[in-house]
């Protein structure tokens, strides 16, 4: 996904942006149900990573 999208840039598409999700989730066995699909808590660490990206994107402080 990251190779894609730095070949739109390069081709000099706007409006895109991303977001590494290494880590996201949090180190611990908390964030997931089965390692990959997000509990409740790992769904609220996403948004914590999501929002000052958004935020930014949006022009809010």
């Amino acid at each position: 996904l990251k190779q894609r999208y730095e070949e739109l840039i390069e081709k000099g598409v706007e409006g895109l942006y991303y977001l590494p999700c290494d880590g996201m989730l949090g180190d611990d066995a908390n964030g997931t149900v089965d390692g990959v699909h997000p509990t409740d808590l790992g769904f609220f660490r996403m948004a914590h990573a999501f929002e000052p990206v958004l935020r930014e994107i949006l022009g809010e402080k």
